[in-house]
């Protein structure tokens, strides 16, 4: 049994939501715990802000009792009927109320297996197993890539942080005082700082200092990423093209001075 999730289990999650299965009953099908199909539906659920069949998509808790008219009037693609039939009142109305299905917030978390989602306005949540796979795909390449961090980023984190740990603050405290400033993790921090990417280093910390060196091999990290630009496959077979076709001038001006006579013929042993 696989670690991670297939499109194969995937596609049997999403079918079994549809008939109102729960976690339990899908986790014993597809032989995984109910912890993990519980945060994948949560996970990689999508947001859908549409209607119900011959209704537009509309989230105001008074939708049912409003009569309002006339609202956006002047628009140009408005038309006089009432307001909660067109939709465009969640943005316009100063009384609107947003109205969220309190269903979402117990399991399943999202709306395959309602009975009432072809006739729901409001927004939803819909498990949808080849976007749950395109999605797992994403993340699993971009977390093989190294720090997703672009230069500036790396150097506002280099500027924030290296000066505070050499001046005794620890990561944690700089993390909770510079929340808005720093765009990564904690643990990110802590990282870039044990690989030596920052100025600071893992000695400049008090509490590092005390523990013994964890074992096994560091697996080497990128945080360069411009160090692959011209060194992909479309490059490297233009520059074999460059040379074959290097070669090809220099066998043709050879075999033109061949045949005339320039230089002596070739030894055929």
């Amino acid at each position: 049994m696989g670690k991670h999730l297939t499109l194969d289990e995937r596609i049997e999650i999403q079918l079994s939501l549809k008939q109102g299965k729960n976690f339990n009953e899908i986790a014993n099908a597809i032989g995984k715990s109910r912890t993990t199909i519980s945060r994948e539906v949560r996970k990689h659920s999508v947001t859908a802000r549409k209607g119900a069949y011959g209704y537009p998509f509309n989230e105001c808790l008074n939708r049912f009792k409003c009569n309002k008219a006339g609202i956006c009037v002047g628009e140009p693609d408005c038309v006089t009927k009432t307001c909660r039939f067109c939709g465009k009142c969640n943005t316009s109305c100063e009384h609107f109320q947003r109205e969220i299905c309190s269903k979402l917030e117990s399991p399943p978390y999202v709306c395959n297996g309602c009975e009432n989602m072809k006739r729901c306005t409001l927004e939803k949540k819909i498990y949808e197993a080849k976007a749950a796979e395109k999605e797992y795909r994403t993340v699993l390449v971009e977390s093989r890539e190294g720090f997703n961090l672009t230069d500036d980023e790396f150097s506002n984190i280099d500027s924030l942080v290296s000066e505070r740990i050499q001046n005794g603050q620890s990561i944690c405290h700089i993390i909770s005082t510079c929340k808005n400033e720093i765009t990564c993790s904690e643990s990110t921090v802590r990282r870039l700082v044990n690989r030596g990417a920052l100025q600071a280093r893992n000695i400049d910390l008090p509490r590092t200092v005390r523990f013994r060196p964890r074992k096994g091999k560091r697996r080497e990290m990128k945080i360069d990423k411009l160090c692959t630009n011209g060194r992909t496959y479309e490059e490297l077979f233009l520059a074999l093209l460059q040379i074959l076709c290097k070669v090809q001038r220099a066998i043709r001006a050879k075999y033109i001075k061949w045949v005339s006579g320039l230089v002596p013929p070739p030894i055929i042993a």
